[in-house]
């Protein structure tokens, strides 16, 4: 952004400044996002020289999910600014609630966050915005008006919440700032239910992988009621949330992305709702083998 000087020339006010590094070695650069969604618009946010500056020096105080947070707070505020001087309530309550949505999910950085997920990884960051997504579910003044909306705002942070309350059931934190399985059972020496353990993690597994794609397919149900009734732009460009399993975890080693519908999760609750009764009438029958103890272990 530039002001034009009637003598002396143009003077720089302002310069689009990236969220997300533009580069992986740049500020806040490491991340899965490509070139293209750096270049974005949901990953640009306009500042001054000098706070460019503040922001790529000081990249622990601002972080990605503060930039997100200042980038909806300033949007917010030109929103209201150019509207009446007297803002609707209903739309400063939706606003809101789907900037919190945005920013506390990171959804700028949906293809890091599946491509930890289909693997059994979290990033703390995403897993601890469960409170502030809960606290705004309970603490919300709700609008009569825009059903559609509110019915999909609930549901898509109710179905977050089901998925990280599953995976917070066998998940440990690793060094990394991850969450991921909890591998105790395996790891400390010599365990007699190892046979039981291993098929307990793989059922939490598979319940989590279907959950993960329910809370997808009602983020895309979200996305599509906030462009039908509040922003018509919102993730536009972007279009839906897919699942992306490169290594293929969840398909037989074969890379694949998919947009989650009603019918495959269907067939996906029907085959996990299988597993665990399979699971409970085995571990009933006391039909999981039972690892002899070593004769070096006391």
């Amino acid at each position: 952004m530039t002001l034009d000087k009637s003598a002396g020339g143009s003077a720089t006010l302002g310069s689009m400044c990236h969220i997300v590094g533009e580069s992986t070695k740049g500020p806040r650069g490491h991340s899965n996002l490509t070139l293209q969604e750096r270049n974005s618009y949901s990953n640009l946010i306009l500042l001054c020289n000098h706070h460019h500056n503040i922001i790529d020096t000081d990249v622990k105080k601002y972080s990605v999910e503060t930039l997100h947070k200042i980038k909806s707070d300033h949007e917010l505020w030109v929103e209201e600014s150019l509207a009446s001087s007297k803002p609707d309530p209903d739309t400063l309550v939706y606003s809101d609630l789907i900037d919190t949505i945005s920013t506390s999910l990171q959804l700028g950085s949906w293809n890091w966050f599946v491509d930890g997920a289909v693997r059994e990884l979290i990033h703390h960051s995403i897993y601890d915005a469960r409170g502030t997504l809960n606290a705004k579910l309970l603490s919300a003044v709700w609008p009569r008006r825009k059903v559609e909306l509110r019915n999909a705002i609930k549901e898509v942070i109710n179905g977050f919440d089901d998925y990280v309350t599953h995976f917070g059931l066998h998940c440990q934190l690793r060094p990394d700032g991850y969450l991921g399985p909890d591998t105790s059972w395996k790891s400390s020496g010599w365990n007699p239910n190892y046979d039981e353990d291993a098929s307990k993690e793989d059922l939490w597994a598979k319940k989590g992988f279907w959950l993960l794609c329910r809370f997808t397919y009602r983020l895309n149900e979200f996305s599509d009621a906030v462009r039908k009734h509040f922003n018509p732009l919102f993730f536009r460009t972007r279009g839906y949330f897919l699942i992306l399993d490169h290594l293929g975890v969840h398909s037989g080693g074969r890379p694949t992305m998919f947009r989650p519908t009603k019918e495959l999760l269907a067939r996906m609750q029907t085959r996990v709702k299988k597993a665990e009764r399979e699971f409970r009438t085995k571990a009933r029958r006391g039909e999981f083998a039972v690892v002899p103890r070593p004769m070096n272990i006391k």
